[in-house]
């Protein structure tokens, strides 16, 4: 509870300094009368109040008032914050813009910029609704792996990734994805973390759809660090129940006609900060008596390619990233992990980075669609 607390201090500064900085630009740009000026700092100064609200209530909720919150709150409340944060990074590129322009040109029109401004939000808002809506994308991608077995040549992996039910995403949105995952008749699916938000007591029924998920050789799932934020251990139980193996730094050998493909799975990247014995291990979970040539892991995290790559992975499957989740913030995201989204190529190994089958948060996705991946192995010649 501290932590969380923690964290909502630090967000709630944040949001209070973009949201002075917002509100000089604009009445610098308006030339707004005191009155008003006063009037839009007030504005600004409530909506940050509200953006971090659904934070703060929904965690009281889990602990104190059951497993009800207003979804409606939430969705409002995580809205505000997409909003508002878009329209901090647009007015900051703006400023960027007009202090070039007003070099070169010598003169600039200050309600031009800020109209344009709040039709780019605008836009990039509804656009960004529409595909949270519409989603999520199914994305087909084929990946060559030398020595792969014959008999996995054309073995489909379907990746479910950051999938956040929660304060906002809620059981109709997670039977959607069981029904659109099982009718690719994949041969496996992986569940790579973050398919929650909020405790086993609050979301039992809301993920419970998961039971339904389909596939020849098995669903399998590792923790993201939203279920250590949530009391992992409870949420790996109810994955068990829910017919999922959880690979918590352990594998598991699927076999076709007397060939192996090995599938690990490790921890989350932080694990170890919040359960000292979950920290990931990728040697670990690697570790066969058989050796089968191929191995495939499950992290949560991009992050953890390099020890993947050094433990003897073939393939890495992560999520976490949400490709940014909506424009600009996937501009940024890169600088953080550097393999952030789509297929990517360390040494020897390839690493798919999922961009969320849900989201997390403010409930548009502009320009980065949720997904589910249906991964083809193919036999590289």
């Amino acid at each position: 509870m501290k932590r969380f607390f923690n964290f909502a201090f630090l967000l709630t500064l944040i949001l209070g300094v973009a949201a002075f900085y917002v509100g000089s630009r604009i009445n610098n740009w308006l030339e707004l009368s005191l009155g008003w000026s006063i009037i839009t700092y007030i504005i600004l100064g409530l909506s940050v109040f509200f953006q971090i609200s659904s934070f703060l209530f929904y965690r009281l909720y889990s602990n104190f008032f059951g497993p009800k919150s207003s979804v409606i709150f939430n969705y409002l409340s995580y809205l505000t914050l997409g909003i508002f944060t878009s329209l901090f990074i647009y007015v900051l590129v703006a400023d960027i813009i007009v202090i070039f322009w007003s070099l070169i040109i010598g003169w600039v029109n200050y309600k031009l910029v800020f109209w344009i401004v709040t039709s780019i939000v605008i836009s990039s808002t509804i656009i960004g609704i529409l595909q949270t809506i519409f989603g999520p994308k199914i994305y087909k991608i084929d990946i060559k792996i030398e020595k792969l077995p014959q008999s996995f040549d054309g073995f489909t992996i379907v990746q479910i990734s950051d999938l956040h039910v929660g304060p906002v995403i809620g059981k109709k949105y997670a039977q959607k994805i069981v029904d659109l995952t099982n009718k690719l008749n994949p041969d496996m699916i992986a569940l790579t973390g973050d398919m929650i938000d909020g405790t086993t007591y609050q979301l039992r029924t809301k993920i419970a759809p998961i039971a339904n998920l389909k596939a020849k050789n098995g669903v399998y799932f590792v923790p993201g660090n939203h279920e250590y934020y949530w009391d992992a251990i409870s949420w790996i139980k109810e994955f068990s129940k829910l017919g999922a193996q959880c690979l918590i730094n352990q594998n598991h050998l699927i076999s076709k006609n007397n060939e192996q493909i090995l599938i690990a799975g490790i921890t989350d990247y932080d694990a170890g900060w919040m359960i000292e014995s979950h920290a990931p291990n990728a040697k670990k979970a690697a570790a066969s008596t058989l050796e089968p040539i191929i191995k495939i892991l499950l992290s949560h995290q991009p992050k953890s390619y390099k020890e993947a790559e050094e433990a003897g992975f073939n393939l890495q499957l992560s999520g976490h990233t949400h490709g940014g989740q909506f424009f600009p913030w996937s501009l940024i995201v890169s600088l953080a992990q550097p393999y952030y989204k789509g297929l990517g190529r360390y040494k020897n190994m390839w690493i798919y980075t999922n961009r969320g089958t849900g989201f997390w948060g403010p409930p548009f996705r502009f320009g980065v669609p949720s997904e589910i991946t249906l991964i083809k192995l193919k036999k590289s010649t």
